[in-house]
């Protein structure tokens, strides 16, 4: 039984309700938004990408990210990337309505830039696609990876 019906239950018969239920299970007469026509309420789980040698910017004076597929995991105060080659980065993220916040790195295996800033990013959904707009990002590192539409892949 899902969350939405088990509540659904609870309140009809709380309040004296009842009815009959559609064929799938529903109260009748309920209004329910599919969830896939749900306006989704942050940008968090699971993504990738295919990240071309063409893509690729490079800071002064750090190694080039490589090309391939790239993981972005988004969760209410991390964000972890895991490049191409296996090597992980985790950032502290702060949401802010539309745009999220990428703070300090909070460990892994490398860093996209040495002197990090602070940096801000704007989100947007198109179907499965979580779509990132930097918005101020000085770190052409993570700029370059980051700032492309991702695949929801979990």
């Amino acid at each position: 039984m899902t969350v939405r019906l088990l509540v659904a239950v609870v309140v009809m018969v709380a309040l004296g309700g009842c009815g009959g239920s559609d064929d799938e299970g529903q109260p009748s007469g309920s209004a329910t938004t599919p969830a896939s026509t749900a306006p989704a309420a942050d940008p968090f789980g699971e993504y990738e990408r295919e990240v071309g040698a063409d893509e690729i910017r490079t800071t002064e004076g750090q190694e080039a990210p490589p090309p391939g597929t790239w993981h972005l995991t988004l969760g209410p105060s991390v964000m972890q990337v895991v490049d191409a080659g296996g090597f992980r980065f985790s950032q502290e993220l702060a949401m802010n309505g539309e745009e999220f916040e990428i703070g300090r790195y909070l460990g892994g295996d490398g860093v996209f830039c040495e002197d990090d800033q602070p940096s801000t990013y704007r989100w947007e959904r198109d179907g499965d696609q979580l779509v990132l707009i930097a918005t101020d990002d000085a770190c052409l590192d993570r700029k370059g990876i980051l700032e492309s539409h991702w695949t929801n892949v979990g």
